[in-house]
């Protein structure tokens, strides 16, 4: 039989896969995966070449991309307290306590 998660265990993991997709996120609109992404888009390329679909999935990817980039905050992004994420440089968090005001 499964292990029964707690409350807590499931609140846990919840904020750890946030920080993940966070960060991920935030290093694709910087340029972090910039190696990653430009043999994505050859891969999708290449095969579109074969089979539609590819070329359809390597627009989708772009477009995702492009909306990444210019929605995603510069910067380190931090807990907003209430199980989100927001920008450092939000007006309203301190830095140096990391609360908000």
């Amino acid at each position: 039989m499964p292990k029964t998660l707690t409350v807590g265990e499931v609140l846990t993991h919840g904020e750890t896969v946030s920080a993940f997709v966070s960060s991920v996120l935030t290093g694709l609109a910087s340029g972090k995966y910039a190696k990653e992404i430009a043999i994505t888009e050859q891969l999708l390329t290449e095969a579109g070449i074969a089979v539609p679909q590819f070329a359809l999935a390597e627009k989708a990817f772009k477009i995702f991309l492009w909306i990444n980039k210019t929605t995603a905050p510069a910067g380190r992004i931090v807990p907003d307290g209430q199980g989100g994420w927001v920008p450092e440089s939000n007006s309203r968090y301190d830095p140096k306590t990391g609360e908000f005001l």
